[in-house]
């Protein structure tokens, strides 16, 4: 990805890193489109935006399996909504701590120890 001069200090190309879960760490924002990373993502409680731009394509062409509506997070469909609910942070942190809470159930840190107790009780 080729990326204009006047963008560089804002914009970075790690389309090449080889695990997005581990960017998490270091994003302030999700800016993402029907991916499933969300459900990682959330469990930062962090800003997610939904860039929407292709919407009515995708959902003829492979679908979606819930409503954008019910989503985490900004809803936006132009760049220029994307740069506006940034620039404005008008973020619903809310609804992202409400998909984690419907969504994932566990987040106490203890899947090594009720994985090894279910293999030792069988």
């Amino acid at each position: 990805m080729i990326i204009d001069e006047k963008y560089k200090d804002y914009l970075i190309d790690i389309s090449d890193y080889r695990d997005i879960n581990e960017l998490f760490y270091i994003t302030d924002i999700l800016i993402t489109d029907y991916s499933s990373n969300i459900y990682e993502y959330s469990l930062f409680e962090k800003p997610i935006i939904f860039f929407d731009y292709d919407m009515d394509i995708y959902s003829v062409i492979r679908g979606v399996h819930t409503n954008l509506e019910d989503s985490p997070g900004n809803i936006c469909k132009t760049f220029d909504e994307v740069i506006n609910v940034i620039n404005d942070e008008r973020f619903d942190i809310d609804k992202v701590k409400k998909f984690k809470k419907e969504n994932i159930l566990l987040t106490d840190s203890s899947a090594c120890d009720r994985l090894i107790k279910q293999i030792l009780n069988k």
